[in-house]
């Protein structure tokens, strides 16, 4: 939690979702709640995919390499933080 960063490793090549990552991690991820964190009145989840709105379902989100994911609750959304992966991920 305290670094953001999601690093996955398999035995074999497959893809991971979101979803997966929380579903492990035991965290809820919907739209009445994230984290845990219930979702009040006229409070909304907004997901941001290398800084654009997404608008499917976050748990969706397919990790890949170099990804960068924010995920915001409020009554709307802010601008999205910028965030730049360490060098040693590069």
């Amino acid at each position: 939690r305290d670094s953001g960063i999601i690093h996955v490793e398999a035995p074999a090549e497959e893809l991971f979702t979101l979803g997966q990552f929380f579903g492990v991690w035991g965290e809820a991820l919907s739209d009445q709640q994230v984290l845990d964190r219930p979702l009040g009145t006229n409070q909304h989840r907004y997901t941001f995919v290398d800084g654009l709105p997404f608008e499917g379902d976050p748990r969706t989100i397919v990790l890949t390499d170099l990804l960068s994911i924010e995920i915001q609750v409020g009554p709307a959304p802010l601008d999205v933080l910028p965030f730049e992966f360490p060098t040693d991920f590069l």
